[in-house]
């Protein structure tokens, strides 16, 4: 049984999900753009944690393959430590 709290947080018509008060971000939305990593990279910072969340994406979520590329290397630059896709 899942007991961590899930909140939704609207970027445009994108959805993060802020799983265990932000320790996991998930975006599964399709058509996914830096937008998105630029928004996790912010309520990181904002967020006063000093261990970056882990990140997860849907593969085919992100609106081209250069999208996808800008957005880990968004999150990488921002200290992310652990960005993956499903």
């Amino acid at each position: 049984m899942l007991t961590a709290k899930i909140e939704e947080r609207k970027v445009g018509d994108k959805t993060i999900y802020v799983v265990d008060g932000g320790k996991l971000l998930v975006a599964l939305d399709d058509g996914l753009t830096v937008e998105i990593a630029d928004e996790m990279a912010k309520m990181w910072k904002s967020g006063g944690s000093q261990v970056p969340p882990v990140v997860v994406f849907r593969e085919t979520g992100f609106k081209s393959d250069e999208d996808k590329a800008n957005a880990m290397t968004t999150l990488k630059s921002a200290g992310f430590e652990t960005v993956r896709t499903i």
